[in-house]
């Protein structure tokens, strides 16, 4: 407790995993971290951008808050446990078009179980 659990140089600060595929009036997913992204985008990139903030606490820049709220519908998949819940409750305060779906752990761990996670994103945008 009190010491960060990621740290890097002077200046440094997250970004925002997979920013590079967001486009205007497209879903997105956001993810805690990137596997979680990845797992999205294997499953149902055709359906949604997914980016992911890398920790609960990252990717909270003015720009990437911008870029995002420029979607219809972000969808924060951040894990149920307390550390999750709080920065989703974070994400869903800062961008208009938020809703939460919570995965069963997290995407990554849905693909690995066999769970269909094109119908959870399909779901969440329902």
């Amino acid at each position: 407790k009190g010491e960060p659990k990621y740290c890097g140089p002077a200046g440094y600060a997250q970004g925002l995993y997979g920013a590079d595929g967001l486009r205007r009036g497209y879903p997105v997913v956001l993810c805690e971290g990137e596997f979680d992204a990845l797992a999205v985008a294997q499953e149902a990139g055709d359906l949604v951008a997914a980016v992911a903030t890398g920790s609960t606490c990252g990717g909270r820049r003015d720009q990437w808050v911008r870029l995002l709220c420029t979607a219809p519908v972000v969808l924060v998949a951040f894990d149920a446990d307390d550390p999750g819940e709080q920065a989703a409750d974070w994400w869903l305060a800062a961008l208009p078009t938020a809703k939460r779906a919570v995965p069963e752990g997290d995407p990554a761990a849905m693909l690995e179980a066999g769970a269909d996670v094109r119908v959870w994103v399909e779901g969440g945008l329902a």
